[in-house]
C-alpha cells in the first residue's frame, strides 16, 4: 500500500515513513473525513478541552478555533 506519506509492508506489518514534502504556500491539501455523531462529538469534546487549557495558559486559541468551527460545521449526510 502506497500514499504520499509512506509505504506499508504487509509482509513484516511495520510503516515506512518517508519525509513530508511541504506544498507551497497558500496550497492545503483537504482531507474528507466521514464521522459518526457519536465521533464528531468526542473529537469537538477534546478539541474544546485543548482550548479551555490553552485559555488557562493564556495562549493564542485560533488554530484550534478554526478546526473546532469545521468540525461542528461538518457537512452533515446520510450513509
Amino acid at each position: 500500500m502506497t500514499n504520499s506519506v509512506g509505504t506499508f509492508d504487509k509482509s513484516f506489518g511495520y510503516a515506512k515513513i518517508q519525509p513530508y514534502r511541504k506544498r507551497p504556500e497558500g496550497k492545503m491539501k483537504k482531507i474528507i473525513v466521514k464521522l459518526e455523531p457519536i465521533e464528531q462529538r468526542i473529537i469537538v469534546n477534546i478539541l474544546n478541552e485543548k482550548r479551555n487549557e490553552l485559555l488557562r495558559e493564556e495562549k493564542d486559541t485560533t488554530p484550534i478555533d478554526e478546526i473546532l468551527l469545521k468540525v461542528i460545521d461538518g457537512k452533515k449526510s446520510i450513509f
